[in-house]
């Protein structure tokens, strides 16, 4: 049992009241009382039952009451039940207080009645034994000479957390006289610091109240907390005393973004920072868990660093992709604080290309025009590629003049630089797969307009094999000196005739050219004639042509090359032939080490004489192939060589 057996033990004790009060207090009451108080013992509680006559009396026609009082000396229960017998008759339970309650007031009792009470304390289901029974009879009308202080029932010591409530503590209050209703509670801090008046707030209605206190701040300490109630002439107080802890913060982790990596790369160390205003950053724990252990094993997640400077560092499972949440835990012992970022693992992804653009020159206010360009990407599709362009310089051409063209892996971009603007930028363009990118760059000079050289006096030649060519031809610019132009000649068919076999004299407006043929050499060649004034060339072509039999078609140009596995290389050559005409030239190419280079990933470009050759090394592989390209105009036919040597 929870509580003790029960032993009581009565006395009686008879009050008299005097019949004359007072002028200020004197008043007729209904309702004659006797006073008597009997002590009685419950286990470890002493209970005694008081009638109180005069202040505690209510108004005429309200009927009689009755104040029970007791000492509560435990402190397991949940609270007291209290049982009533009028007139010798059978007990019946008329109330029931909550725990710590040391009195109650029965009311509207009818007069010259003989009113037995009982008590017993319960926790939860089990009771304790019943008191002895007291009996007290009330009378009729006296006249109450005094006014008798209210109660209130006591409130044990508090303990609570900085900025932390007590919640509502429930206590009761009455009056003999006065109607609980119209008694008046307040509450009182002795250190205002700590609990300022508004950090106390009064609850409830009737006997039955309560009283919440929030301390604001983050001070400890404590206060004495005093409760006063007061009819408008007495008053009682009861005090406790609330402690006020220091508050507890949780502990502080920085963020940590979301990120991509490849299968089956790990992310590296991720830093974050981490720190607790009550504890020392190097006692903190720090933890990490995986929503997706098939991808990312909590094992896999490794913290490092020391005191307020941590890192992480997560390595999923081999070549598998996916996404895991990693929340990242910090904990003081007490309190924890987690933060959690996705991590998306996706399969090895390899950047996109782009092709190589020349710096150029254009004169002001023009434009570009349309500049061609190819990307591509080996797990992307053209058409998804995203590209993007920059200036270093974008007073001359801001980010807005650069516009994109074309479709697939054919593009164009087209800068159109400020009207009145000169100077040079490095125009970037970035080609974007959605995880990885590429840039290459070229540089744009933009000088103000000036008007081009002029050519011109000498049309198409023919000769036959073995002959000197002679032609005169005429130069002129109109702001710049006639000597400080620059004269070239090139030629299209080096098996014809060799650029360096151009000679060019004369002076002034009036020049010459001389062509020196290969010897035996027959077919057809592009002479361009190039006139320079150090800003802009004037090109003007001439074709030449020697008429002899069936020669050997040739190839030039092609050099040895290095690049990486699984790396675009390539190159461009030229390729012709003395009697037959470019596009009915068949030029092949063969790899010596089709496992390095395999012979079907060997490409071929032809634009008239000029051609290209590129190839893509096979991933993963390293050495040296010997490419061998192959040229025939149907009869006669010529080879010519050249090694890659593929690096990791």
């Amino acid at each position: 049992m929870i509580f003790p057996n029960v032993s009581a033990d009565l006395a009686q004790r008879q009050n008299n009241f005097g019949r004359t009060a007072p002028a200020r207090v004197a008043r007729a009451i209904h309702g004659l009382k006797s006073g008597a108080s009997w002590p009685i013992r419950l286990g470890r509680f002493r209970v005694v039952l008081v009638c109180i006559l005069g202040c505690l009396l209510p108004p005429a026609g309200n009927g009689a009451q009755l104040l029970l009082t007791w000492t509560d000396n435990s402190s397991n229960e949940t609270g007291f039940l209290i049982e009533r017998a009028a007139n010798g008759g059978s007990f019946s339970q008329v109330a029931s207080t909550v725990s710590n309650v040391t009195s109650y007031t029965d009311s509207n009792l009818a007069d010259s009645t003989d009113y037995s009470y009982r008590i017993r304390a319960y926790s939860g289901t089990f009771f304790s034994a019943y008191t002895g029974s007291v009996t007290a009879r009330t009378r009729a009308q006296l006249q109450v000479e005094a006014n008798m202080a209210p109660t209130v029932s006591s409130v044990v010591n508090r303990s609570v957390e900085a900025q932390s409530s007590t919640g509502a503590i429930p206590f009761t209050i009455s009056d003999s006289a006065t109607p609980a209703s119209s008694l008046t509670v307040t509450a009182t801090s002795s250190n205002l610091s700590l609990v300022p008046a508004s950090a106390i707030v009064l609850g409830g209605n009737g006997t039955s109240r309560t009283i919440t206190v929030t301390p604001p701040g983050t001070l400890s300490g404590t206060t004495t907390v005093t409760i006063r109630v007061s009819d408008g002439g007495l008053s009682t107080s009861t005090t406790f005393a609330l402690t006020v802890t220091p508050l507890n913060l949780a502990p502080t982790v920085t963020a940590i973004a979301s990120r991509t990596v490849e299968s089956p790369a790990s992310t590296g160390p991720i830093p974050f920072t981490i720190g607790d205003t009550q504890t020392a950053a190097s006692r903190l724990v720090v933890s990490g868990t995986s929503s997706n252990t098939a991808l990312v094993p909590n094992s896999a997640i490794i913290f490092s660093g020391s005191g307020a400077n941590r890192t992480v560092t997560i390595t999923p499972v081999g070549t598998l992709s996916g996404s895991a949440t990693i929340t990242v835990r910090v904990s003081d012992g007490a309190l924890s604080t987690s933060r959690a970022f996705v991590l998306s693992v996706t399969p090895e992804n390899l950047p996109p290309s782009v092709t190589p653009l020349a710096s150029r020159t254009v004169e002001s206010p023009a434009s570009t025009g349309p500049i061609a360009f190819t990307i591509s990407d080996t797990q992307t599709a053209a058409s998804r590629l995203v590209v993007s362009g920059t200036s270093s310089n974008t007073a001359l051409v801001p980010y807005s003049a650069i516009v994109f063209g074309g479709s697939g892996a054919n593009r164009t971009v087209s800068v159109t630089p400020n009207a009145s603007a000169t100077g040079t930028t490095l125009i970037s363009l970035t080609v974007f797969d959605g995880v990885l990118s590429t840039t290459t760059a070229f540089s744009l000079t933009v000088i103000p307009f000036t008007a081009p050289p002029v050519i011109s006096g000498v049309s198409n030649l023919s000769t036959s094999v073995n002959g000197l060519v002679q032609a005169p031809f005429t130069i002129d610019d109109s702001d710049t000196p006639l000597d400080l132009l620059k004269v070239t000649a090139t030629s299209s068919n080096a098996s014809l005739l060799r650029s360096s076999s151009l000679i060019l004299g004369g002076a002034a407006h009036s020049r010459t050219l001389n062509a020196l043929l290969n010897p035996g050499a027959s077919g057809t060649t592009l002479i361009t004639l190039s006139v320079n004034d150090g800003v802009k060339t004037t090109n003007l072509q001439i074709t030449l042509t020697v008429l002899t039999a069936n020669t050997v078609p040739w190839i030039e140009g092609l050099t040895n090359l290095t690049t990486r596995s699984n790396f675009l290389a390539g190159q461009p050559f030229t390729a012709g032939d003395a009697e037959t005409s470019a596009s009915s030239l068949a030029i092949t190419a063969t790899s010596s080490n089709p496992l390095l280079i395999a012979n079907s990933s060997i490409r071929l470009g032809a634009n008239g004489l000029q051609r290209a050759i590129a190839m893509i090394p096979s991933r993963g592989r390293t050495g040296t192939a010997l490419i061998t390209v192959m040229i025939s105009d149907g009869v006669l036919s010529s080879t010519r060589t050249f090694t890659v040597q593929v690096t990791p």
